[in-house]
């Protein structure tokens, strides 16, 4: 299947690919050194890694072999191989910095050298297993992520001060469900889902934050439904939407004119009045095509503004103006194993509430799955915003 493997940009082809030639190396390294092995069994056991974590890769973004199956396949292979290399190389570094520390300690007391003592015994087998754990553990955690982490749906309820919202809207609800990227690995099963744990949380308004469609334009009738069946569930306000970029790749026109005729309202920075009046609701564009200013001069005046963003880089511009925004764009950090995310060392938003000043942010973890088609430490979210008055 050509389409999303050739909408690849080429540079991520090529970080994928060094990225995995990277986690080969390591973890050839470390397994090789834990089991002594040398000349050609080293050599057999480096073929087998590079079958296992970077080939399959290669083979679907350059060989013209992607289809679902192997993609996935090939993602728990990456993803596997450089999980076991970064905790192979942590263990490394930390017996490393043990055996330093020690030295340094017994330097420091001027006690003598204890006698060398022959690796060959049970510090070796501990080694081995050790080794064997590590590689068991990542490429086990990896596989559930793909198998099940990607539909462990939370529901995430939130309480949200909101600063002008009149007594008698106290508790108004805002579901928002973000990244559903409908596409190679999102479908009508993960539609489904959603319109069920939005349907349960009794929403006053829902609202959709960007990249509803991932590459392929084929799949935008699937969301003409989910906003169908969403609308269809008697929001007092409906259901609004905002692009993401990944609408932009498909076809921002194309994609909000689907979700515009299933019932929804799309702001593309502009405003609309929601709660009865008392509350304005602003929605900015992606990237460099969102207009914060516009959408401001559109909101009526005097009003405690609610603005929904894909990027929650816009709440840096925007905390001036708004009580709240909503975002989504960074999966919560999609890839997150043993509690560490890369994610946080690009954005400073990467996923639940933030506060500055007075003015709040929520980025959601997303719905769906871009990119590798598992979840590790990110499960995916419908997020019910509870709104407070005072």
């Amino acid at each position: 299947m050509e389409g999303p493997r050739a909408r690849v940009p080429a540079a991520v082809r090529l970080v994928l690919v060094v990225l995995g030639l990277a986690g080969v190396l390591a973890t050839t390294q470390g397994l090789a050194r834990a089991f002594r092995l040398t000349g050609l069994r080293r050599l057999a056991l480096f073929v087998v890694v590079v079958a296992v974590g970077v080939a399959p890769v290669a083979l679907c973004l350059y060989g013209g072999l992607w289809t679902r199956t192997r993609w996935a396949l090939a993602s728990v292979g990456l993803v596997g191989t450089c999980t076991t290399a970064a905790v192979l190389a942590a263990l490394a570094a930390a017996r490393w910095l043990a055996r330093g520390g020690r030295e340094l300690l017994r330097r420091i007391a001027r006690r003598p050298a204890p006698p060398t003592i022959a690796d060959d015994g049970r510090r070796r087998v501990v080694r081995q297993l050790g080794a064997v754990a590590t590689l068991g553990g990542c490429f086990g955690s990896v596989a559930y992520g793909a198998l099940f982490g990607v539909h462990d749906y939370q529901t995430e309820d939130v309480s949200i001060p909101f600063p002008g919202l009149p007594g008698p809207l106290d508790g108004y609800r805002v579901v928002q469900l973000s990244d559903i990227h409908f596409g190679e690995f999102v479908g009508e099963r993960e539609a489904r889902a959603a319109v069920e744990l939005v349907e349960h949380a009794r929403p006053d308004l829902v609202v959709l934050t960007g990249d509803l469609v991932d590459w392929d334009a084929a799949h935008v009738p699937i969301l003409g439904r989910l906003v169908h069946r969403l609308a269809e569930l008697g929001a007092r306000d409906g259901v609004v939407v905002v692009p993401g970029n990944h609408d932009h790749y498909v076809g921002v026109g194309r994609v909000m004119a689907a979700a515009r005729r299933a019932g929804a309202t799309v702001l593309r920075n502009d405003a609309r009045r929601i709660a009865e009046g008392h509350l304005a609701l602003l929605g900015i564009d992606w990237g460099e095509q969102g207009d914060l200013g516009l959408a401001l001069s559109r909101a009526a005046p005097g009003l405690p503004r609610l603005l929904l963003a894909h990027d929650p880089r816009a709440f840096d511009r925007a905390r001036a103006h708004v009580a709240l925004q909503l975002s989504g764009h960074t999966h919560g950090g999609q890839i997150s194993p043993l509690g560490l995310n890369p994610t946080r060392l690009v954005y400073r938003y990467v996923r639940g509430l933030y506060r500055e000043g007075s003015a709040r942010l929520y980025v959601n973890r997303g719905f769906g799955v871009a990119g590798p088609p598992l979840r590790l430490g990110s499960a995916p979210e419908v997020t019910v915003l509870h709104l407070q008055s005072g």
